[in-house]
């Protein structure tokens, strides 16, 4: 098929979407299909680099248009280019995409599309898009990363039925794709012969920043690292801590990521039960955490929070330890636990892999996504919406 994907994203970017993006117009590109990439971006931004940076093959093509920090003149603006570009690359197979505006845009054009949504649609563009999507003919599906948030569409949306959504957790690439190298714990700070504790990802409110700054105080014994966060965050935390066995060290590539997990012995991802998103909404309920696939494919031991959606993809004692969200001994105790028993820690860390691959890789995502949509092509639109 020839797929247009609407990424909704910036690239580069230090947003999770922008590596799903890359990440699934490579896994779709590998299944055979033609995909052209459409995200936001400097025109003059060396493809090569971005390719580079997330760690992808350059089997799709990438178009970018100019981004601005006006939102509704960058939207405008956004739109009014990828309109002309694809006025000129003519008519795909199929619209895939995360943005409800971009989807919108080619909603009168006859093209299959096929909307895929990481939280419910909030600010006010989006949710006129979405209710405008709903509204025409053209769209097949809604791929989803969390049952729970199927559930909250089919609740929201009367028109839409469970047979519309899809849901498709996110996903990693397998270890023999992302490892750049032999396990090197010498790009770690702290101490050469500490047990070192590994987080990745955001420093937003309710991703456990506070909480893993607890568990390094009763355990003065471990290194803890936090890999990520924008550089005010950062400088802010470190300005603060003032514990010697806990290092920051802000924004890496996500190419740079496999060297890090190499080296942690434990990773850890201490979601809270409130996790804000750029909207003031609450978006615990329903993740489908993008870190939690990548420690599976470093087949190290993970300590998450218990939380109803990690339920999804986790199972504790099985592929991994899920804890109180708030309690710092309970972590420290279960990090305790891996250290003491390392044949523990290896079984969970096998576990976590095995299920990566046999269900969680990127290229089964867009295997599973592809079938759907050679289905959807051709069958009928929502039933209730029609």
């Amino acid at each position: 098929m020839n797929i247009f994907y609407f990424s909704g994203t910036k690239l580069p970017s230090q947003n999770a979407q922008s590596i799903h993006s890359m990440k699934m117009a490579q896994a779709f590109s590998r299944a055979g299909h033609d995909i052209t990439l459409f995200a936001k971006g400097m025109n003059n931004a060396a493809s090569d680099d971005i390719f580079s940076i997330y760690n992808t093959e350059k089997i799709f093509k990438l178009y970018l248009s100019s981004h601005l920090n006006m939102p509704f003149i960058s939207d405008a603006k956004r739109l009014l280019t990828f309109a002309g570009k694809i006025a000129r690359l003519g008519k795909p197979d199929l619209v895939y995409g995360h943005d409800p505006l971009e989807l919108a845009l080619l909603a009168t054009r006859n093209t299959p599309i096929v909307f895929e949504a990481h939280n419910i649609p909030s600010l006010s563009s989006h949710c006129w898009a979405f209710s405008k999507l709903l509204k025409q003919g053209n769209l097949r599906a809604i791929v989803v990363v969390s049952d729970i948030l199927k559930q909250e569409f089919l609740k929201k949306y009367s028109e839409i039925e469970p047979e519309d959504i899809f849901v498709a957790h996110d996903g990693a690439d397998l270890i023999r794709h992302i490892v750049s190298g032999d396990n090197d714990t010498n790009i770690l700070k702290g101490r050469r012969d500490a047990l070192n504790i590994g987080y990745t990802g955001s420093l937003a409110p309710g991703k456990g920043i506070a909480l893993i700054t607890r568990i390094a105080s009763i355990r003065p014994e471990y290194d803890f690292h936090i890999i990520g966060g924008k550089q005010k965050q950062v400088q802010r935390l470190e300005t603060a801590n003032t514990l010697k066995n806990l290092y920051f060290y802000g924004y890496r590539d996500h190419a740079e990521m496999p060297s890090y997990l190499d080296a942690f012995d434990i990773t850890v991802a201490p979601y809270q039960h409130r996790a804000l998103i750029k909207t003031g909404h609450n978006m615990s309920r329903w993740i489908s955490p993008m870190k939690i696939f990548e420690y599976m494919a470093a087949q190290k031991p993970i300590i998450c929070s218990d939380l109803p959606t990690i339920h999804e993809i986790l199972e504790h004692e099985h592929n991994a330890l899920l804890l109180p969200a708030s309690s710092e001994h309970k972590w420290g105790e279960a990090i305790d636990m891996i250290k003491e028993n390392p044949d523990e820690g290896a079984r969970l860390a096998r576990n976590a892999y095995n299920n990566l691959k046999e269900k969680y890789t990127w290229d089964k995502r867009a295997q599973a996504i592809t079938e759907l949509c050679f289905y959807k092509q051709q069958a009928p639109r929502f039933s209730k919406a029609s």
